[in-house]
């Protein structure tokens, strides 16, 4: 029995209003729906005369068995409607991951297992009504062994939270919407296999476009020590905003550079995973201060693994001042990447960094009322490194002044001095070379998606030749004669043409956001 498709029309917050099956649907065609391999719904367009009103979630179904069981393909929010004027018009759905571009973050994060992190910020997004019925989730535990850090979002937009924030810490996650209005997180796999033997299998191979050409990869913190400083008593304005820069090239597979040189810079969230281990480095940590609870030890933080981090708790009365911190003691001037400071509190008083030679201070840097981001502050600006590097085997002495709450937390996190890691897979993620192998396939029936596609090559004689790993997206549609048939895209979404144009759009985007950062800075 051939499969039958409807359109189930609801209102913007997910309330169900009606059903129209194909056979009573007045549309030219039939939807053509596009999804990303990861399942996430992208756009749906149509033409015709369909009661949809701006902004409704519109679901594209589909079912196999004469509309006894009904599947959704496609579910997303109707963001061009026909004029009313108009005997027919054109219809555009996009998918539901433009809610999470639109509605914010109310809650903080407690600090969690990164899968309890993301599931309690999807509860608390639920059940703040902002998207009504629209959005579900899988609410069952599968811890995966990442300890995230508490997150203050100050109203971030959710996609913002998602991508800037918590898919940084696991590494090739990403986040999406799928046809059924579930919210996925994690990493995508499945593989769809294809052989050129099928006799219903016509690959079409595509022009290799390299106009948008990106082969290495700038990334900056926005979250340094910046701002006015206080050297040995005396106002320091730092000339240079003190954000951590570095080049990572995003070679081809065979690790080459055939293309030449085209360079892009991304504005990156300061995090742990950002950072690789460093040998070479020798330093060691002690706890000091008036009485400060320590969780982990203060010894392991030259371990030279990110994941390591040491907890001081104050246990002062509120309103009282105190100091409390941690000694680090170099040797040589191995200076680590960063030491990234967390606290509860919104604000620290004061944060003074001191270089002591035998029991003298040689250099001193102070900041004042110091107001926290979510991610930490990044310290060693350029200042202190230019110090270190005159001042050999001395000791580190960071201190830490908080006005004490009931219990003031200061998390340090010691980064090795060499930065790459969760960088590396972003450089490569943000680089755009040549696709050497493109095409599209069209096969029958609505495939569900899968990220990556494989193509048994063939010979003249149906001998086997390679096998091709490709990146995946899915167009979904219907033939004239009533059949259902899902294109897949393979290595690369659109033309070149078109490609190569979004390109130009995003990056104009792109560099205006870098510019804006860089002066705020």
């Amino acid at each position: 029995m051939s499969a039958i498709w409807r359109l189930e029309i609801s209102a913007p917050d997910g309330t169900f209003r009606y059903t129209k099956d194909m056979g009573s649907l007045f549309v030219d065609g039939s939807p053509i729906s596009e999804q990303g391999g990861d399942g996430d719904c992208r756009e749906c367009t149509f033409s015709g005369d369909v009661d949809i009103q701006p902004r409704e979630r519109v679901r594209v179904q589909w079912s196999e068995d004469g509309g006894v069981t009904w599947r959704n393909r496609f579910t997303g929010i109707a963001t061009q409607n026909k004029s009313p004027q108009a005997y027919l018009g054109g219809y555009k759905l996009v998918g539901l991951s433009k809610k999470l571009d639109e509605v914010e973050v109310w809650t903080v994060l407690a600090q969690a297992d990164l899968d309890a992190q993301v599931r309690q910020a999807l509860r608390d997004l639920i059940a703040s009504g902002q998207v009504g019925a629209l959005l579900t989730f899988d609410d069952t535990s599968h811890p995966l062994g990442l300890t995230s850090n508490k997150i203050i979002p100050n109203f971030q937009k959710v996609s913002a939270l998602f991508k800037d924030v918590l898919c940084p810490k696991l590494q090739g996650s990403r986040v999406a919407v799928d046809q059924d209005g579930r919210v996925l997180f994690g990493v995508p796999t499945g593989i769809l296999s294809i052989d050129e033997l099928d006799p219903d299998v016509h690959i079409e191979w595509l022009d290799i476009g390299s106009e948008e050409l990106v082969t290495d990869v700038r990334f900056f913190w926005t979250t340094g020590l910046a701002g006015t400083f206080y050297l040995s008593g005396a106002p320091l304005a730092v000339s240079s905003p003190p954000l951590f820069t570095r080049l990572v090239h995003a070679p081809d597979a065979l690790g080459t550079w055939p293309y030449g040189h085209s360079t892009r810079s991304e504005a990156m969230t300061l995090d742990r995973s950002s950072f690789n281990l460093n040998t070479a480095a020798s330093y060691a940590f002690t706890a000091f201060g008036s009485g400060p609870t320590v969780t982990g030890s203060t010894s392991a933080l030259s371990d030279d693994d990110v994941g390591t981090q040491v907890l001081l708790s104050s246990t002062f009365a509120a309103g009282t001042p105190h100091s409390y911190g941690v000694v680090m003691t170099l040797t040589g001037s191995a200076l680590p990447d960063a030491i990234i400071l967390q606290s509860n509190a919104l604000q620290l008083q004061r944060l003074s960094i001191l270089l002591q030679s035998g029991g003298t201070t040689v250099y001193a840097l102070d900041r004042f009322n110091i107001t926290l981001h979510s991610s930490g502050v990044l310290l060693f600006p350029d200042d202190v490194r230019a110090a270190v590097a005159s001042f050999a085997g001395d000791t580190l002495r960071i201190v830490l002044n908080l006005l004490a709450t009931d219990n003031d937390l200061a998390l340090f996190t010691c980064c090795p001095a060499n930065v790459g890691g969760s960088v590396t897979v972003a450089a490569r993620a943000s680089a755009r070379l040549p696709v050497p192998t493109a095409g599209s396939v069209l096969l029958s029936g609505w495939r569900d998606p899968q990220p990556q596609v494989t193509v048994q090559r063939r010979g003249s004689a149906g001998e086997a030749l390679e096998v091709i790993t490709l990146p995946a997206n899915y167009r979904h549609s219907v033939r004239r004669d009533g059949e259902l048939q899902t294109e897949v895209l393979m290595g690369q979404r659109d033309s070149p043409e078109a490609s190569a144009a979004a390109a130009l759009i995003k990056e104009r985007d792109r560099a205006a956001l870098n510019s804006a950062i860089r002066k705020s800075a």
